[in-house]
């Protein structure tokens, strides 16, 4: 049993991404998967009509990106740092509450900015992969509730995979 842990409030690529690779698993690998998802939304439905369990747990992201106009960045720091925490461990006991992480063998965080699948993989022993699919700040200008982001990856994820060579170095130079 593989836990996937969904975007926050996101529904583009890489929740598609994500959607395609749990079908997949099960359709091809015979492998049972679990979503987690932050809200209700169409991801939801489509897990759904594939027969794959999923979860809403309503949680953040801890790496957020910056709006252009300051006044919206100090608003949007404080609405998103408001969610983060108001949320972080309500949804950490409905995961909890919800799946049996006795029978789950692995951890699959698949966007670089959550780390719910890192608190569930330490309160549980279980290994966390993290899927890297974006540079951060050198794309999205993105700014971490995290103290220490590379320190904090490092100590608390097993492995990551990159969608391209160029988000793969980017990582390592930053000390990944």
């Amino acid at each position: 049993t593989c836990l996937y842990i969904g975007d926050y409030g996101v529904e583009g690529g890489a929740t598609k991404s994500l959607v395609n690779v749990v079908v997949s698993m099960k359709k091809y690998c015979n492998i049972y998967s679990i979503v987690c998802s932050s809200g209700d939304r169409r991801i939801n439905k489509t897990l759904n009509g594939n027969g794959i369990e999923n979860v809403i747990t309503d949680h953040g992201s801890f790496m957020v990106n910056t709006p252009i106009h300051l006044d919206r960045k100090i608003l949007k720091y404080l609405f998103r740092l408001y969610h983060y925490w108001l949320n972080y461990y309500p949804s950490i006991k409905k995961a909890e509450d919800n799946i049996d992480f006795s029978k789950v063998s692995l951890i699959h965080t698949n966007l670089n900015r959550n780390d719910l699948g890192i608190e569930l993989s330490k309160r549980h022993h279980i290994p966390n992969i993290m899927h890297l699919r974006e540079f951060g700040k050198e794309d999205f200008n993105c700014w971490t509730y995290r103290r220490n982001l590379i320190d904090y990856l490092n100590t608390n994820v097993d492995g990551f995979i990159a969608i391209s060579n160029a988000v793969k170095q980017c990582w390592i130079n930053k000390g990944l």
